[in-house]
């Protein structure tokens, strides 16, 4: 069954879900801005790590190395490994200075 609008997703982090009704939207797109250290990585990490075979999830960085990556979610007790070993999340890093 397709996912509606009115459909929401988890962000994974329970306090947040309840301030957004449900989690957001399903089939929407969701910016997260803000400085550094607000959380923007955290409530990544947390939704990355809810990844499945059938809702496969998908990091793409510029900045932070895949290693720096899953060093992070282990620190908040998420273990990504089993999620990019099992193929449901995959984590693509592109450095900004990879062509100079």
């Amino acid at each position: 069954m397709e996912a509606t609008y009115t459909d929401r997703t988890t962000t994974g982090i329970a306090r947040l879900d309840a301030m957004l009704m449900g989690g957001l939207p399903c089939g929407s797109t969701t910016v997260i801005m803000g400085p550094s250290g607000t959380g923007k990585t955290t409530l990544g990490l947390h939704f990355l790590a809810r990844s499945t075979q059938e809702e496969p999830g998908l990091l793409f960085g510029f900045y932070e190395t895949p290693e720096r990556i899953i060093s992070k979610a282990r620190a908040l007790g998420l273990d990504l490994a089993p999620l990019i070993e099992s193929g449901a999340l995959e984590i693509i890093w592109r450095p900004g200075t990879e062509n100079i």
